[in-house]
């Protein structure tokens, strides 16, 4: 909110999308063992991961892929963990 350009609130708008919600997404729609934990577990971690990066440390590469690589590891130890009841 304190920014002032409106190309850098699209972009972080973006990578918070992207951080967070393409992997259980696209898990969600094709991959047989997800469920609403490791959605969940997803969201959450990726999300706090990339404001880590983004806003707290000061990271080598784009904030964004440690926020998907944690929304994966999310995903798949919420799934794995805990799978659906047949």
């Amino acid at each position: 909110l304190s920014r002032q350009d409106i190309l850098y609130l699209v972009s972080e708008s973006s990578s918070l999308s992207v951080g967070s919600l393409f992997v259980p997404l696209t898990f969600g729609l094709y991959w047989k063992p997800a469920n609403a934990l490791g959605c969940l577990a997803s969201m959450i971690l990726g999300l706090g991961v990339w404001m880590l990066c983004e806003f707290v440390w000061k990271t080598v590469f784009p904030s964004v892929l440690y926020g998907i690589f944690a929304s994966l590891i999310g995903m798949l130890l919420g799934s794995y963990l805990y799978p659906k009841k047949v």
